[in-house]
């Protein structure tokens, strides 16, 4: 029997990243309640799928859904973090920090 290989989504854009971190900073207080009982639960996930709603109207690549979008997010997060890490290594190594983009450090500030 031969399974069929699910079909890869397209990277996420420039545009629905930024979008996509946008969106989160409107819903901050929502989406990092740490409070956990189900009526936060589910005002958590309708936050996710409101900010998918916008990513998808940014209309650059395919339809995601808030399962997605806030496994982005995370992936995003994680991905900064090890930005950071390597710069101060390399800070405390040469006195040189690696140089990082503009919208990497204002977002990461953001949030």
């Amino acid at each position: 029997m031969k399974q069929l290989k699910r079909k890869r989504k397209s990277n996420f854009s420039v545009q629905e990243t930024q979008t996509l971190l946008k969106e989160i900073t409107k819903r901050k207080e929502v989406i990092f309640s740490k409070q956990l009982n189900t009526t936060i639960n589910v005002m958590k996930r309708m936050a996710w799928e409101e900010i998918a709603q916008c990513v998808n109207a940014v209309g650059e690549g395919e339809q995601r859904t808030g399962t997605e979008v806030k496994r982005r997010y995370l992936d995003w997060r994680a991905l900064m973090k090890r930005k950071r890490m390597k710069a101060n290594i390399k800070l405390v190594g040469s006195g040189f920090p690696l140089p990082s983009s503009d919208l990497d450090d204002s977002l990461t500030e953001e949030i």
